[in-house]
């Protein structure tokens, strides 16, 4: 299940979402999305290249693993979605705005004295098509085959 609510406070448009998963058997995936988005916050700020949060947020959200029916399978960053940054009265920092990865980039642009952002974190496991989790941020995929496979 996952719980989302926004809200704008000066003019800054944030949202914050978690998932809450009924089946133990889920904990590791929501684990590595928290892990995973803790060291995002840890490695942000002045002069952090966005390339290089997306590769911290990756070693650790892959590094874990879930269990499921007996077979054993590797977690994965949602390499289409990011973080980003937050700007007055622009959802998701506009089109103008920083977008903050979550798989290692070779993007070198920083963080600036000033600018906030939005870490946000998704993993998945390839069990039954894509299943994604983020305590922080939602809930993607689903049961069935999956178009476009974001657990790559």
């Amino acid at each position: 299940m996952k719980v989302d609510f926004g809200t704008q406070i000066n003019g800054h448009i944030i949202d914050c979402a978690f998932t809450v998963a009924f089946d133990p058997k889920f904990d590791p995936l929501l684990a590595a999305v928290k892990e995973a988005t803790d060291t995002g916050i840890r490695h942000a700020g002045i002069d952090a290249r966005l390339g290089e949060i997306g590769a911290a947020i990756q070693e650790v959200m892959e590094s874990y693993e879930v269990e499921i029916d007996g077979k054993t399978y590797p977690v994965k960053s949602i390499r289409n979605l990011n973080g980003h940054s937050i700007r007055p009265y622009l959802i998701h920092g506009g089109h103008e705005g920083k977008s903050v990865p979550i798989v290692k980039t070779s993007d070198a642009t920083k963080m600036e004295e000033g600018e906030m952002f939005a870490i946000e974190t998704f993993g998945c496991v390839r069990a039954w098509g894509a299943m994604a989790a983020s305590p922080l941020v939602g809930t993607e995929g689903g049961r069935g085959p999956v178009a476009a496979d974001p657990c790559r």
